[in-house]
């Protein structure tokens, strides 16, 4: 074995890394209800006009599953109020932000005071539900009534867009859920666009003032569930079930956006996991960088393994969203864009500097 054969298996086993943590992500069922569930539908938006009506419509072909849609208009200057009054929705103007609280968290639990059903269910502005993927989602929170989180599977439309690949990817990846070992693991993860908790439990743990300055409220959230109710959380990917589109305003959402969770998603990892994912970007990188070796190009090992990385991104990136095929050839431009915004990330937080996001400063 020549000394190219040995660099591109020691990249393939690096890069094979990512793909067992992407195993496998089941697929919810629908099933008939014994018993109509009273849900609330509480959705926090600030200036969301241009994101919130796939969401209503998709409300709309399921509301015999739903007892009330409340909209919490986060103090918007668009007309996302009335766009969610026009769709039936009761909206809800926020009061101002208390001291010590951020916006998302501070929304929702207003929203939650004034709910009338049984159980909530938390959804970003910028989802969606696909045909009855309503009902396969209360059909698995069902199952045991254990608070339920859900990753949105990525609607891709614009060129930007495909830049959110690593950072979707790793948001699956570090819940080690979808590993070959996923029936054995507990889940540490609560993914924050879709979240669906029963009233009773929401309460048991103060609602989202056990999260109020957390910049990844998800998190926090999760584990004040566990803490105060004695229940394990569950988190599941979307397909099929509910999609989302993110960062669609343009590159400095997406800048902005990624560099206010990811430094904060990091510090949370667990080592092995964190180990996992370091080894997975390595293999990437050697079978991109490798190239400036000139040995690696006999008998075309380079071509080859730049081949293979892009492959398996492609197929993992299709678990997750629907990227574009042109990720077997781009994805080291991706890979890079990540790191910088992980890099960025980092050092706003240790600079303790802040972003801004619609409108508000963010202290990292």
């Amino acid at each position: 074995m020549t000394i190219a054969w040995f660099v591109f298996g020691l990249a393939f086993l690096f890069t094979f890394t990512g793909y067992f943590l992407l195993w496998k992500i089941p697929q919810a069922q629908s099933r008939e209800f014994s018993k109509m569930p009273r849900i609330s539908i509480i959705i926090p938006a600030r200036n969301e006009e241009k994101r919130l009506l796939p969401l209503l419509n998709s409300l709309q072909a399921e509301k015999s599953l739903i007892k009330e849609v409340l909209v919490v208009d986060d103090h918007s200057t668009d007309a996302t109020a009335l766009l969610a009054k026009k769709y039936g929705a009761n909206v809800i103007s926020a009061a101002p932000l208390p001291h010590g609280w951020l916006g998302k968290p501070w929304a929702c639990y207003q929203g939650a005071q004034q709910a009338q059903g049984d159980h909530f269910l938390f959804l970003d502005a910028d989802t969606s539900f696909e045909k009855g993927g309503l009902a396969r989602l209360i059909s698995l929170y069902f199952e045991n009534d254990a608070p339920l989180s859900v990753q949105p599977y990525h609607r891709v439309r614009r060129f930007h867009e495909q830049f959110s690949l690593f950072f979707n990817l790793i948001v699956m990846m570090t819940t080690g859920l979808f590993t070959p070992l996923q029936k054995r693991i507990t889940s540490q993860s609560f993914f924050g666009p879709c979240q669906i908790i029963a009233a009773e439990d929401y309460w048991k743990m103060e609602g989202h003032a056990a999260a109020k300055n957390a910049i990844l409220e998800d998190i926090a959230l999760g584990r004040a569930l566990q803490d105060k109710t004695g229940k394990s959380i569950r988190a599941v990917g979307g397909k099929s079930m509910i999609s989302f589109r993110m960062y669609e305003g343009g590159w400095r959402d997406l800048i902005e956006g990624w560099s206010k969770n990811f430094a904060s998603g990091a510090s949370l990892m667990p080592g092995w996991m964190l180990t996992f994912v370091s080894v997975w970007i390595t293999g990437l990188f050697i079978f991109v960088l490798s190239g400036v070796a000139p040995f690696m190009w006999q008998d075309n090992v380079y071509g080859i393994g730049y081949g293979v990385g892009g492959l398996i991104t492609v197929i993992m990136s299709r678990k997750v969203g629907s990227f574009s095929i042109l990720t077997f050839v781009l994805y080291p431009v991706y890979l890079v864009f990540f790191v910088f915004i992980f890099v960025r990330s980092s050092l706003l937080k240790k600079s303790k500097k802040g972003v801004t996001w619609k409108g508000r400063k963010i202290d990292l």
